[in-house]
C-alpha cells in the first residue's frame, strides 16, 4: 500500500463536503450529484437505481472494502448510474467487430503517402495527432522539463527514459497535467460495473446493423466489461481509502484513467513511483507522475540505446496506437531540436514548408494555369 496526500483539484466534481455542515452540506451534495453527470446525455430513470447502488456497495464490502467507508460513500451517491461509459464502449467494440471500416477497402488509385518536410526533418514518420507536433507544444514541454529538471534527471538515471520522451508522453496524455479528464472516475467505473444488460443501453445499439441477431455477443461483452470495471473500481477505492482521499475528488477519463499519466487504478500498485522521495505517491503531481510513467516504460521493455523502432514498440504498450507512438517520438525530437538554435530554425522552416505544401499546390497550379492560358490567348490574338 502507498499513501497519497489529499488532492485539492479545481474541477466541477471537487466539493469539500467535510467543510460543510447541515444545510450547507446538503446543498453541496446536491451540487455534487448534479455535477456527476454533467455532460452525460444518458442516465437511468426511475427509483431502482438506489437498490443498484446498495447492491454494489454490499458486494464491495464482501470483497474486503471497509464497510463504514463504503456505506458512507454510496449513501452520498444520490444520482442514477450513467449509461454513457458502457454504451459508448460496447458501440465501439461492436463497430470494430462487425462493421467494415471506411478505410479498410484498398483504393486502387491512391498514391503512397508522402512524408512531409517536417517528418523528414525530425526523422520520425507520421501519421501524428493533429496540431501536437508543433513548436508551441515542444516549447511548453521544454519549459516543463526545466521546471521539473530534478525529477526528470532522477527518472532518467533510474529508468533510462529521456526527459523529452517523458514530457512528450505527458503532453499527449493530459497536456502536461492541464487536462485530467472531465468525469469522476468513481462514478464512471461504478456505473459501468452495474450495467450488464443490453436492454439498458438500447439507445446506443438500436441503430447498429445486425444488432438484433447479436444480442448474446453484446451481453457477453457487457458482462466482461462490467467485471473489468468492478475490479478497477475496487482498486480505485482501495487507493482512496488507504490515502484518505475522497473518491468524488478524483477526476478521470470516461473509463476511469486518472492522474497526469492516465493510469488505470489497477496499475497504481504495480507502476506508481515516488519521484520526489517524500514517502508519498501522488500521480497528480509532476515528480511522481514522471517517475511512474518512466517506471512503466522500463518494466515494459524500455532500455538505453534503443532504436526508434524499438522505442515505438514500448510506447505501443502504453497505448496500442501507431499514431500515438509516432506523435510522442516526433514531439520528443522537436523538443531536442529546440535546445539547439540551428536545429530549431530547421524544424521551424520545415514546419512552415509543410503547412504551405498542404494548401499551396492547388493554388500554385491554378495560378500557373492562368498564366499559361493568358500567354496562349495573347499568342492567338497576335496571330489574328
Amino acid at each position: 500500500m502507498f499513501r497519497l496526500r489529499s488532492l485539492i483539484l479545481c474541477t466541477a466534481l471537487v466539493i469539500p463536503l467535510a467543510a460543510c455542515s447541515g444545510k450547507d452540506a446538503s446543498q453541496a451534495q446536491n451540487g455534487l450529484n448534479s455535477a456527476l453527470h454533467t455532460g452525460y446525455g444518458s442516465v437511468e430513470n426511475g427509483t431502482a437505481w438506489r437498490d443498484i447502488w446498495d447492491s454494489l456497495s454490499n458486494r464491495l464490502q464482501r470483497d474486503g472494502l471497509d464497510a463504514a467507508r463504503t456505506q458512507e460513500l454510496f449513501a452520498r451517491l444520490n444520482t442514477p448510474r450513467t449509461l454513457v461509459p458502457m454504451g459508448a464502449k460496447i458501440k465501439e467494440l461492436y463497430s470494430a467487430q462487425f462493421l467494415p471500416s471506411k478505410t479498410s477497402k484498398p483504393v486502387k488509385t491512391a498514391k503512397p503517402r508522402q512524408k512531409s518536410q517536417l517528418e523528414r526533418t525530425l526523422g520520425v514518420p507520421g501519421p501524428w495527432y493533429k496540431d501536437v507536433v508543433t513548436r508551441a507544444s515542444a516549447a511548453a514541454c521544454l519549459d516543463f522539463i526545466r521546471t521539473n529538471c530534478a525529477a526528470f534527471r532522477q527518472a532518467q538515471r533510474i529508468y533510462g527514459v529521456p526527459p523529452e520522451i517523458g514530457a512528450a508522453l505527458l503532453f499527449v496524455e493530459t497536456r502536461l497535467g492541464r487536462v485530467l479528464g472531465r468525469e469522476n472516475a468513481f462514478y464512471s467505473l461504478a456505473s459501468m460495473a452495474v450495467t450488464r444488460s443490453p436492454e439498458t443501453i438500447a439507445d446506443y445499439l438500436d441503430d447498429l446493423p445486425g444488432i438484433s441477431t447479436r444480442k448474446a455477443w453484446v451481453r457477453s461483452r457487457m458482462e466482461t466489461k462490467a467485471d473489468w470495471a468492478y475490479d478497477e473500481l475496487k482498486a480505485l477505492l482501495e487507493y482512496c481509502f488507504a490515502n484518505g482521499i475522497d473518491p468524488y475528488s478524483v477526476p478521470g477519463s470516461i473509463y476511469g484513467a486518472i492522474g497526469m499519466c492516465q493510469f488505470m487504478p489497477s496499475n497504481l500498485p504495480r507502476f506508481a513511483a515516488d519521484g520526489d522521495s517524500d514517502g508519498i505517491i501522488n500521480i497528480f503531481e509532476a515528480p511522481d507522475a514522471i517517475a511512474s510513467l518512466s517506471r512503466y516504460l522500463k518494466e515494459n521493455g524500455w532500455k538505453r540505446g534503443m532504436t526508434q523502432r524499438e522505442q515505438a514498440k514500448v510506447l505501443l504498450r502504453y497505448n496500442k496506437s501507431t499514431t500515438y507512438a509516432n506523435t510522442i517520438l516526433a514531439l520528443a525530437r522537436y523538443i531536442t531540436f529546440l535546445e539547439h538554435p540551428a536545429l530549431a530554425r530547421k524544424a521551424a522552416n520545415a514546419s512552415a514548408l509543410s503547412s504551405k505544401t498542404k494548401r499551396g499546390p492547388t493554388v500554385k497550379a491554378s495560378a500557373a494555369k492562368v498564366k499559361r492560358n493568358a500567354r496562349k490567348s495573347t499568342a492567338k490574338t497576335r496571330k489574328l
